[in-house]
């Protein structure tokens, strides 16, 4: 059986007349924005504009390969922080072992090449999927300096003004909360970051499997992406989510201390 694949200009993602998940695509025009890291000796080649992959499920798996490298080599400029390298690192993880699963299962079977080209194609999503959380938060992170700049600046041009400092009860109010949050947020330890947004966590959550997330971030993962943990891809519901009170507080004196 032959199968037929259009690559998209710019960016090798397979497009064909069977159902596909339509996730995969929304990374498509972000690689503009930043500078590519490949290397001379490992660069991938890259099908030029409109051309059309023909052959058998054996034939095409290199090539959905050679997608899922291209990919994976524009992840790599994000592995400086260690929040985004433990990611990158566990998803890798939880690939190679899908793989492995699969040859174990049926290695040497007809259904193997079959079974291995629709799940490198999901791989390749995920990758992509994850790549698009990287660059919102690298435009974010752009904004929220470019808005710290323009706060300082307000400052020092008021003459004798000051931020408030915090209060020295238990809670600290919402409003020094929003302006602690501008400033810290770059330093904050990486167990008080939000996995999705990369921002302070607030409403922090725990799913089964012990990782947290911001509750909005998480609902909305769950709402628009489906019912898994983003990170661990196990099966996640609304209800098996629980306030992590110790992260929160955790949250709150580091602010307090840093208001200082």
């Amino acid at each position: 059986m032959n199968l037929i694949f259009s690559k998209l200009a710019r960016h090798n993602v397979f497009s064909s007349t069977y159902p596909y998940n339509q996730a995969s695509f929304r990374f498509i025009s972000m690689f503009s924005n930043f500078k590519i890291a490949f290397t001379s000796s490992t660069k991938p080649e890259r099908a030029p504009r409109g051309t059309q992959v023909r052959g058998d499920y054996k034939e095409l798996i290199p090539r959905v390969q050679n997608d899922i490298n291209i990919i994976t080599t524009q992840l790599a400029q994000y592995e400086n922080k260690s929040l985004l390298r433990k990611i990158i690192q566990l998803m890798k993880k939880n690939h190679k072992e899908q793989i492995e699963e699969l040859k174990r299962e049926h290695g040497g079977t007809p259904k193997h090449d079959v079974k291995l080209f629709h799940l490198l194609k999901t791989q390749l999503a995920e990758l992509g999927n994850l790549l698009d959380i990287f660059k919102n938060n690298f435009i974010h992170s752009l904004y929220d300096n470019h808005l710290l700049d323009y706060k300082m600046q307000k400052l020092e041009s008021s003459s004798g003004s000051k931020l408030s400092s915090a209060s020295s009860g238990s809670s600290v109010s919402l409003l020094s909360m929003g302006e602690v949050d501008d400033n810290v947020v770059d330093d904050a330890p990486d167990y008080l970051l939000d996995p999705i947004s990369f921002e302070i966590l607030t409403d922090p959550v725990v799913t089964p499997s012990g990782i947290t997330y911001e509750k909005e971030e998480i609902l909305n993962h769950i709402n628009s992406k489906g019912k898994y943990d983003p990170i661990s891809k196990q099966p996640l519901s609304k209800d098996q989510l629980y306030p992590n009170l110790i992260i929160k507080d955790t949250v709150e004196a580091y602010k307090v201390e840093h208001s200082k």
